[in-house]
């Protein structure tokens, strides 16, 4: 696969994240990772979706490829693989909101679209920040 159809690809695969069709994005960029198996950015987008379907191991593991291809702890890549090792475990209504809120950033359709249960709360800036270290710090222990 050449650079430019790579590129297209992706490209589909977040028009069809952003208008909901998670299962066509997913599939733009399992092709993608199949051709280009060297680039961290189709990993980081694929653990997204994975996310999205409720399929967390598998975000986990592309987070982790994405990681291992970088090369380094980068902190946004140690978030969202965080959020998909926490999240699912949320037990508490903030932690719920946390994670809708999670949701929403890296998934535009259901943050304009989708039936937020939490979106009426409001959470303190220092209890989100803490849940989120709690989640990187839950990424880089499994990273070793």
């Amino acid at each position: 696969m050449d650079v430019q159809t790579a590129v297209n690809l992706m490209q589909q695969g977040l028009q069809h994240k952003r208008n909901g069709k998670y299962e066509e994005s997913l599939k733009c960029y399992l092709v993608v990772v199949h051709w280009i198996k060297s680039e961290p950015e189709p990993y980081k987008n694929l653990g997204k979706i994975y996310y999205i379907l409720g399929q967390y191991q598998n975000s986990i593991n592309c987070y982790k490829k994405c990681i291992n291809l970088m090369g380094t702890m980068d902190i946004d890549n140690l978030r969202h693989m965080g959020h998909a090792i926490c999240d699912p475990l949320a037990a508490s209504v903030e932690e719920k909101a946390i994670a809708e809120n999670y949701r929403c950033s890296i998934d535009p359709y259901f943050g304009q679209f989708g039936s937020k249960k939490y979106g009426h709360l409001t959470i303190a800036p220092d209890t989100q920040e803490e849940y989120n270290r709690l989640c990187m710090n839950k990424a880089a222990s499994l990273l070793g």
